[in-house]
């Protein structure tokens, strides 16, 4: 028996027909499946990063809050470093958790945590702000404005994050996410920001302090003895002068001069030189060498060291006088 042509030709576009079909069906179901498995490493990724996140500002608000309940024992140094490197903790992690897409399936969730992070990175930022504005003067309202701010901040973050919480928590599965608040009911008289700027204006160890001193002096050659109550300089090839400038204050010091005078016996200067100290952290010292000085056999001198610090709180630890006496050559 045989079919005509047309039979067979219908059998065979039948044939792939349902061949095309059943392949756009594995195709579509493959797509569907990559789709899915790609959903949820999206899901699971941004899941991490905002836990990491939200983990990072946990151990924030404990800071912060310690911090402002310690404002009486803190040592203004240590309270401004650890409040600018609070605000740069907190700003790296809001970056993390930007760079992460945020999966339609949290869509909602996403934007309350994203709106929480920022509230508290400012307020973070605030706090700083308002919290150095206040230790340079007690008075200034900015620094009381940007307490109020930081704390209204600080509020906003945490009812936001309260909202993330609850829309979250079907995705988080058994890995729950932390409970991050800044101002808890426990804390809540803490936050006052007029009290806190009462609290800045009466601990006197936040004040600033500015204080430069010249501690020490060393001679190369060292002196030998002494001759009319000055030092004697044993004769060199050359004499130079080794000078100690320390940071006795709270504050960090920039471009610091400081100045060598030479005097002869008749009061008369001889020779002067200057140098500068780029920076003095508190209680750092520096040393800086003079080298070379035109000094002759048989004569007397006075050296004075001034460091230059127009708001220096002890101007008289500034300047140190030293006469000697430099031996003859024979």
């Amino acid at each position: 028996m045989s079919y005509s042509l047309p039979v067979v030709r219908k059998r065979k576009r039948r044939r792939a027909i349902w061949v095309a079909a059943v392949g756009s069906v594995i195709v579509l179901l493959g797509l569907l499946a990559f789709r899915f498995i790609d959903d949820r490493t999206r899901l699971r990724t941004y899941l991490d990063a905002a836990r990491d996140t939200a983990s990072v500002y946990e151990g924030l608000a404990v800071r912060a809050d310690a911090l402002i309940a310690g404002l009486e024992a803190a040592d203004r140094p240590a309270l401004l470093g650890v409040l600018e490197e609070t605000s740069v903790e907190a700003a790296a992690a809001e970056r993390s958790l930007l760079d992460v897409h945020i999966p339609n399936d949290v869509g909602t969730a996403g934007g309350f945590l994203t709106t929480a992070v920022a509230a508290w990175r400012d307020g973070i930022g605030e706090l700083e702000m308002g919290v150095g504005l206040l230790l340079e003067d007690p008075g200034d309202v900015n620094g009381g404005t940007a307490l109020k701010a930081s704390f209204l901040d600080f509020r906003v973050g945490d009812r936001a994050y309260e909202q993330f919480a609850v829309l979250i928590a079907e995705h988080a599965g058994e890995r729950p996410f932390p409970d991050v608040a800044f101002v808890t009911a426990e804390r809540d008289l803490r936050y006052d920001a007029d009290l806190v700027v009462l609290r800045l204006a009466a601990v006197a160890s936040l004040a600033a302090d500015h204080d430069i001193a010249v501690a020490d002096v060393r001679f190369d050659p060292e002196p030998t003895g002494d001759r009319e109550g000055r030092a004697v300089i044993p004769f060199s090839a050359t004499l130079n002068l080794e000078v100690s400038v320390v940071n006795r204050g709270n504050e960090p010091e920039s471009d610091i001069p400081v100045r060598l005078r030479l005097v002869g016996r008749l009061g008369d200067i001889i020779y002067e030189d200057s140098q500068t100290i780029g920076s003095l952290l508190p209680g750092a010292a520096a040393n800086l060498l003079f080298s070379d000085l035109p000094v002759q056999p048989g004569e007397f001198y006075e050296l004075i060291i001034a460091a230059d610090l127009d708001n220096d709180e002890d101007q008289e630890s500034n300047v140190v006088s030293r006469s000697f006496y430099r031996n003859d050559s024979a």
